[in-house]
C-alpha cells in the first residue's frame, strides 16, 4: 500500500506545482495587459471562464480599472458567476465603466442577486453609470430600512445629480424623511450630501432641520445644500416663478420660511459650531444671503481660532463692498503677521478701494518672491471695471502689472498671472499670448489654449503654426492634458492648415488625443464621420517601480511648518502608485514642495516641484482606481486625465463620493489630521520619514 500512496502523493504535488505556476503566469500576464493597457481580449474571455475563482477575480478588477468599454458584455456576465466575490467585482467593474448602457445589465442583476454586498455595489454602480431610469429602484432601496443599501442609494442619487440626472419629488421627500428619520449619523449625512447635490428648493426645510442633528457631517452638507438652494431662491428667475404663482399656498409659505428671521437664526446658530468645516459652510451660506443686517455676526469670526475660518469670514466679507468690511480688510492688513491673512484681506479691499489696494501692491508685493507675490495676483485680479456704468479707472494700470508678472522666470508666477489675463474683459492682444506659447511650456500652453478655445476668446489663424510646433515637444501621458488643449484649440480656430496635423494624430495611442483630434477634423472638413487608422496603440507609462510587499506596512510622516502628520499606504489596493510614492519618498522627493492648493472642507493638495499645479516627477503612473471609499482623511493621487498621476497627492478634509473611481487611493491619515486641516496654501513639506513595519504592528488611527 505504501509503494502505492508515493506515487500518488507525488502525481498531487506535480498537479499542484502545475496549477500554481499556471496561476503565477496568468497573473503577471494580466499585470503586463493592465499596465500598458494592450488587452489581449481572448485571453480575458479564457481567463473569466477559468475554474480558478482567483483567476476570474483578478481577470474582472482587471478590467475594471483598465476601463475598457468593450469588455462590458464580458463584465456582465460574471454578475452571474459563482463566486460572490467575483460578482461583487464585477459590479464595481461595471460602474467604472461610467457608461449608460451598463444601466440595464445593473437591473436585471439587482432581481437576481440575494447577497446584500454584491447588491449594494451594484446600487453604487448606478451612480456611475444609471439615468432616470434608476430612481425609482433607488427609492426602493432608500425605504429599504437595511443602512447599507440606504447609504449607497443616497450616495448614487447625489452622484446621478452631479451627472445631470435630477430625482422625482417623490425621491427628493423621501431622502428628506430617511435624513429627519435616520438613527445612523452614516446614513443621514449621505442623505444631505444627495440633498446639496440635488438642490430641490422643496428640500430647504429638512436640511433646516437637522442642522441640530448630532452628527457633524450631517449638519455640513446639510449647509451645502442650503447654500445651493439659497443661490437658486435668490435668482430672478425664481422670483419670477414665485410671483406667477403667488396663488400656491406651499410655494408661498417655502419662499416666506426662506426669507424669515428663523431661517437666518438657524445659520447663525452653525457659526458657533464645534467642527472648523462646519462653520466655514455657514459663513458661505450668509456671505451669500447678501444681507448687511447679519454682517457684523461674520466679522465676528475674523477672530475664530482656526485659519480657514478666519480665511472665510474674510471672503464672505467681500460679498460686501461697504464701509465695515473696508475697515476690518484694512484693520487685517495692518495688523495680522501671517501674509496670506494679509494677502486676502488686500484681495477683498480691491473690490472697494482700487487705488489703495493698486498702492500697496506696488509698495510691497510686487518685487516679492513667489509664493509670497501671489497675492499681487490675486489683488490686481479684483481691481478691474465690472460694470461700465461704474468704471474701475486703475483698471489699465492692473493689467499692465499682472503682464509685468507673468513675463516672469518664476513658471508658477507667470501660469497664475497667464490665467488671470486670459479672464480679464480687456486681455492683452493676441501676440501677446502667442509669443507666450512659443516658451513651450506645457501650463502655458493649456492656458493659452483654452482661452483661444474658450466662447469669447480670439480664435487667432495666425496662431495655428506656433500652436502645432509647440505640440509637437510635447509627449504623452505626460503633457496630455496641454495636447488636448492645443487640439480644442485648432478645432475653435477652424483652419485648414490644421487639416494634414491632426489626420497624423489619429494614430496616437491615447483616446483622448485621437478622438478630439477626430471630433477637430469632422468640424473643419465638415464631414460626418472620420475612421481611425487600425494600427497597434501602445501607452507609455512608468510602472517598473521596486515592488512594495502586501505583507508590510507603509508609513509615511510628513513634516511641514505646521506640524506633522502619518499616512499609511494601501499597497494591497494600487501597488504601483504605492510603489512609486515610497520611491519618491525614498529619495527625499516632497521635501521642500510646498501644498500649493488648499479648498477648505475640500482637500489639500501638494507633491508639485513647480508650485503651480502643472507639475510632477518626469513621467506618468496609470492609474489603479480601486473601492477604497473617498472618506475623510483618504490619500488619492492627483491627475489631469488617466493615466497621467505622477508626484501630487490629496488629502480630503470631508468625504467626496464624486471622486470615487476617479482618483487612485494611495492610503490614509492616520496621525495628525488636525495638522493637515490647519494647513494653508504654500505651507511647505519639510522632509518626510518612511517606516516599514510588519504588518501586526498597524497604527491606531487617530
Amino acid at each position: 500500500m505504501r509503494r502505492l500512496v508515493l506515487p500518488l502523493l507525488a502525481i498531487v504535488l506535480v498537479f499542484t506545482a502545475c496549477q500554481n505556476l499556471s496561476h503565477t503566469v496568468a497573473f503577471q500576464e494580466m499585470e503586463r495587459m493592465e499596465y500598458t493597457r494592450q488587452i489581449d481580449t481572448q485571453k480575458f474571455i479564457d481567463w473569466l471562464h477559468d475554474s480558478n475563482p482567483e483567476i476570474r477575480l483578478k481577470a474582472t478588477e482587471v478590467l475594471g480599472r483598465v476601463q475598457d468599454s468593450t469588455a462590458l458584455v464580458l463584465l456582465a456576465n460574471r454578475l452571474t458567476d459563482e463566486d460572490v466575490r467575483v460578482r461583487r467585482a464585477a459590479a464595481f467593474a461595471l460602474g467604472q465603466l461610467f457608461h449608460p448602457k451598463v444601466e440595464s445589465y445593473i437591473m436585471d442583476a439587482l432581481r437576481l442577486e440575494t447577497d446584500n454586498s454584491v447588491r449594494t455595489e451594484l446600487v453604487n454602480a448606478l451612480g456611475k453609470c444609471g439615468t432616470d431610469k434608476s430612481f425609482l429602484t433607488l427609492r426602493d432601496f432608500l425605504q429599504s430600512g437595511y443602512e447599507e443599501y440606504q447609504k449607497s442609494s443616497a450616495i448614487a442619487h447625489g452622484l446621478l445629480a452631479r451627472r445631470g440626472y435630477f430625482p422625482p419629488g417623490s425621491n427628493v421627500e423621501t431622502l428628506g424623511k430617511v435624513m429627519r428619520n435616520a438613527t445612523s449619523g452614516e446614513v443621514s449625512w449621505r442623505c444631505a450630501y444627495a440633498l446639496s447635490r440635488i438642490g430641490n428648493v422643496w428640500s430647504l426645510p429638512d436640511l433646516v432641520e437637522v442642522l441640530s442633528s448630532s452628527d457633524t457631517l450631517t449638519r455640513y452638507f446639510a449647509l451645502k445644500g442650503i447654500d445651493l438652494i439659497t443661490s437658486r431662491m435668490k435668482s430672478d428667475p425664481f422670483k419670477e416663478y414665485v410671483r406667477k404663482n403667488r396663488k400656491d399656498r406651499e410655494l408661498r409659505e417655502l419662499n416666506q420660511f426662506f426669507n424669515s428671521s428663523e431661517f437666518r437664526q438657524k445659520i447663525i446658530a452653525q457659526l458657533q459650531d464645534s467642527t472648523w468645516y462646519v462653520r466655514v459652510e455657514a459663513l458661505k451660506v450668509l456671505g451669500d444671503l447678501g444681507e448687511e443686517r447679519y454682517q457684523k455676526e461674520i466679522v465676528k469670526l475674523l477672530a475664530d481660532p482656526h485659519p480657514h475660518v478666519q480665511i472665510q469670514a474674510i471672503r464672505s466679507l467681500g460679498k460686501f463692498l461697504n464701509w465695515l468690511t473696508r475697515k476690518e480688510m484694512r484693520r487685517i492688513y495692518k495688523s495680522e503677521s501671517d501674509w496670506r491673512m494679509r494677502g486676502e484681506a488686500l484681495a477683498v479691499l480691491a473690490k472697494i478701494q482700487p487705488a489703495e489696494a493698486l498702492r500697496y501692491v506696488r509698495e510691497e508685493w510686487l518685487d516679492k518672491p513667489w509664493p509670497q507675490n501671489y497675492y499681487a495676483i490675486e489683488t490686481l485680479k479684483n481691481i478691474e471695471t465690472v460694470d461700465p456704468k461704474r468704471p474701475v479707472k486703475e483698471t489699465d494700470e492692473a493689467t499692465r502689472l499682472l503682464v509685468k508678472l507673468a513675463n516672469s522666470d518664476q513658471i508658477a508666477q507667470t501660469t497664475r498671472a497667464l490665467e488671470v489675463l486670459t479672464n480679464r474683459r480687456k486681455p492683452p492682444v493676441v501676440d501677446f499670448f502667442i509669443k507666450k506659447l512659443k516658451t513651450g511650456d506645457m501650463a502655458v500652453a493649456t492656458i493659452v489654449s483654452t482661452y483661444f478655445s474658450s466662447p469669447l476668446g480670439p480664435r487667432p489663424e495666425e496662431g495655428v503654426e506656433t500652436l502645432i510646433n509647440v505640440y509637437k515637444q510635447f509627449t504623452a501621458p505626460r503633457d496630455l492634458e496641454a495636447m488636448q488643449q492645443i487640439l480644442v484649440a485648432l478645432d475653435s480656430i477652424g483652419s485648414e492648415k490644421a487639416v494634414p496635423f491632426l489626420n497624423q494624430e489619429l494614430r496616437n495611442p491615447y483616446p483622448t488625443i485621437y478622438e478630439t483630434a477626430r471630433r477637430a477634423l469632422m468640424h473643419i472638413t465638415d464631414s460626418d464621420s472620420i475612421p481611425l487608422p487600425q494600427i497597434k496603440r501602445q501607452y507609455e507609462t512608468k510602472w517598473d517601480f521596486p515592488k512594495v510587499s502586501q505583507d508590510s506596512i507603509y508609513q509615511v510622516t510628513f513634516y511641514t511648518s505646521q506640524g506633522d502628520f502619518t499616512i499609511e499606504l494601501f499597497p494591497e489596493k494600487a501597488p504601483v502608485n504605492v510603489a512609486n510614492f515610497v520611491s519618491l519618498v525614498k529619495q527625499s522627493f516632497f521635501d521642500g514642495i510646498s501644498f500649493h492648493r488648499i479648498i477648505p472642507g475640500f482637500v489639500v493638495q501638494g507633491g508639485d516641484p513647480r508650485g503651480d499645479g502643472w507639475g510632477g516627477p518626469g513621467y506618468s503612473v496609470p492609474c489603479e482606481y480601486n473601492d477604497v471609499f473617498y472618506d475623510r482623511g483618504v490619500v488619492g493621487i492627483a491627475h489631469a486625465g488617466k493615466d497621467t498621476g505622477g508626484s501630487q497627492f490629496f488629502i480630503t478634509h470631508t468625504p467626496q463620493p464624486h471622486l470615487n473611481g476617479r482618483h487612485t487611493v494611495i492610503g490614509k491619515v492616520i496621525a495628525g489630521m488636525a495638522v493637515v486641516d490647519r494647513l494653508m496654501i504654500y505651507d511647505q513639506i519639510e522632509r518626510t520619514d518612511l517606516r516599514v513595519l510588519p504588518k501586526s504592528l498597524s497604527a491606531t488611527e487617530e
